[in-house]
């Protein structure tokens, strides 16, 4: 957006705000902070609120140095605009440590990261915007994922383990430091990330692994309130766990979801979790996560997407026979599996008993379900032809990896599923999927198998769930209350960090999601955050953050302004002809006021901000408004005394004759 236009929209909304001051929506330059009482958040007049926002992300997965190259290009001052015309209320803004400091001049603060922060704390004032600093990408690497742990960069693993790992710690303190000392007195800002989807390396226990998390949480804490007692900090559960000497190794097992929720010693705190829940659904076509890449799962349906199990005894195929290739393929084949009353459901597993450290391969490993016709359908495949898909988890004692293999398939084509290195007694891999079964049907396990220098046991796990959540709103109840309980039991303010879906959902159920999960929020009065704005697969504008952004994704601008900002949104409102730039809006028995309009153009750019003053209190208004071009979208507020909220259809009707 060039700057004379961005300008003229500053100048406009200030017009709004200083011409009307009565009608004038709240400020973020307004006096006074954001702060926690018991378990919820309020305002600086002591309000309790619940926040809405939407993430900016800065390019914050690499480590930029230059913002022209990067950040600047992921959004403008008029982002800011629309997001408060869409009825959200703060910008979790993202940073990388890289914009403050480089790693060859540790604690020498650069002035260009803060001069480019100061001008969005003014694009954020300007709108009526507030901002949660979060600290995506900290010194020692990004966090979020055990596999950035085992890249050849070695992700961010720096953070906590190696040469330099306690001295990236100070680093991460004194940035922290340094950024509250500027702002401690900034009321635009809302509060404080300290660190985005934190990973640590497993120690013995689980108190043990989580206390390393804590010990730098306070020590960030205690340096911010060494110069900032005003703001608050947002402090997020531990995400995961790595083994720090054998990534494979690490134990799944250590620890429940509710174990990574802790405390730290601050009373201006608020904790955070992030909700994708089910990831399955949420992530279905997400490259970076191999299980999820070629998921279908619709929303709501009579998918199973939790339960609980407390018999985990297994059923080997073939009574236990050993399998033994002589390294040639050797098709395998279960008895024929029914529902009985101690098992209800399958889970289809590679199971390498007493490999002893040799090499294995499997392919084409299927499930069928045979009907009371004699109908045979096959329930679950996998061939393996382009890498392990929905075959990704694994369970290793003492070492060992199930990878693709992409040279060796059965029939000499396409991929197979390689376990080596193994030598536990329960070493397997499986599938993320379950097959719960039908009492009229038979199922049966079968695939292929070579290799190995002991026993190769294809198998399926038979369990019986006691309970069963299928994909809908109880399902996501469910899971939010689990992390509510938290802050019930802990009288502290809970927050939604991060939520938000692929792009692929958007014909899956996406806008039932986002009706549930929203109404959800507000029945819980949950403050949450949408992720992301500018990202190429869960987007408001789909394309890499450092790229330019092309037209908004108006199927998702759609689904959060008529849900999560409760706004709403373009032609519902629109009465009258666009063509010719001139448009007549009807008021039907609107208070006095004044009424703010937003235009946009068909990209999905603010271009305009206008005002009309509203006197009449009964019958129809006509207000003529200009500057509409062709598929301009208009967006209309009414500033009545001490409110600000978009117009509602009983609002805007026309008359008759219209």
């Amino acid at each position: 957006m060039k700057a004379r236009q961005i300008a003229c929209l500053t100048a406009a909304f200030l017009f709004v705000t200083l011409l009307f001051p009565a009608f004038s929506p709240a400020s973020a330059s307004d006096a006074g902070f954001y702060r926690v009482s018991g378990q919820q958040i309020v305002d600086p007049n002591g309000d309790p609120v619940v926040l809405k926002g939407i993430s900016f992300g800065n390019t914050n997965y690499g480590n930029p140095s230059d913002i022209s190259m990067g950040p600047a290009a992921d959004h403008d001052a008029g982002s800011y605009f629309e997001l408060a015309a869409m009825g959200l209320d703060h910008v979790r803004f993202e940073i990388n440590y890289g914009l403050f400091e480089d790693d060859n001049a540790p604690y020498q603060y650069k002035q260009s990261g803060f001069d480019w922060l100061d001008q969005n704390i003014q694009w954020a004032k300007d709108a009526g915007i507030h901002l949660i600093l979060t600290m995506k990408h900290p010194q020692g690497g990004y966090q979020a994922s055990t596999s950035q742990m085992d890249g050849p960069d070695d992700g961010g693993k720096s953070l906590w383990v190696g040469e330099g790992y306690e001295e990236n710690q100070a680093r991460l303190v004194a940035l922290w430091t340094e950024i509250a000392r500027r702002y401690d007195d900034e009321p635009t800002i809302i509060g404080y990330g300290l660190i985005n989807e934190p990973v640590v390396p497993q120690k013995a226990t689980a108190q043990e692994t989580v206390a390393q998390l804590k010990d730098l949480y306070q020590r960030i804490a205690d340096g911010i309130r060494s110069v900032d007692t005003n703001h608050i900090l947002f402090v997020e559960r531990l995400l995961t766990w790595f083994n720090a000497d054998d990534y494979n190794a690490t134990d799944w097992n250590l620890m429940g979801d509710m174990d990574t929720l802790f405390l730290i010693d601050d009373s201006n705190t608020v904790y955070e979790f992030h909700f994708y829940e089910p990831l399955s659904f949420t992530h279905q076509g997400a490259d970076w996560l191999p299980q999820y890449e070629d998921s279908d799962v619709a929303y709501p349906s009579d998918t199973v997407v939790r339960y609980t199990c407390s018999d985990w005894s297994s059923k080997a195929l073939l009574q236990g026979q050993e399998v033994r290739t002589e390294g040639e393929w050797t098709y395998f084949e279960s008895e024929p599996i029914t529902l009985t009353d101690r098992y209800n459901f399958l889970q289809l597993q590679a199971a390498v008993p007493g490999l002893n450290g040799g090499t294995v391969w499997f392919d084409d490993l299927q499930i069928t379900r045979k009907g009371s016709d004699g109908t045979v359908t096959v329930v679950e495949a996998h061939d393996f032809a382009d890498g392990l898909g929905q075959f990704g988890g694994s369970y290793f004692q003492n070492g060992g990896s199930a990878q693709w293999d992409d040279q060796t398939g059965h029939g000499g084509t396409g991929g197979s599923l390689r376990i080596s290195g193994a030598s536990g007694s329960w070493d397997n891999a499986n599938s993320w999927n379950q097959v719960f079964l039908d009492p009229d049907c038979t199922y049966q396990v079968s695939g292929w198998v070579k290799g190995g220098n002991g026993q190769q046991v294809p198998q399926v796990s038979c369990l019986y769930a006691e309970e069963l959540w299928r994909l809908n709103e109880d399902y996501l109840r469910y899971m939010l209350e689990q992390y509510l309980q938290f802050g019930t039991e802990n009288n502290v303010p809970m927050f939604v960090g991060e939520w938000g879906f692929h792009k692929n959902c958007y014909d899956k159920g996406a806008e039932a999601y986002v009706r549930d999960l929203t109404a959800l929020f507000q029945r819980y009065g949950l403050s949450s955050n949408y992720h992301s704005y500018h990202d190429s697969t869960f987007g408001l504008y789909l394309a890499e953050e450092w790229q330019e952004r092309p037209a908004r994704n108006e199927t998702l601008y759609d689904l959060l302004t008529r849900y999560y900002g409760q706004i709403l949104q373009g032609n519902s409102i629109l009465y009258g002809a666009a063509g010719d730039g001139q448009v007549t809006v009807y008021l039907e028995n609107q208070d006095p006021g004044l009424l703010l309009v937003t235009i946009w153009d068909e990209n999905g750019r603010l271009t305009t901000l206008q005002t009309q003053q509203v006197e009449t209190r009964a019958g129809y208004t006509l207000l003529p408004l200009s500057g509409c071009e062709t598929d301009a979208r208009l967006r209309l507020f009414f500033l009545a005394p001490d409110t600000f909220a978009p117009l509602s259809p009983s609002w805007v009707t026309p008359p008759a004759e219209a």
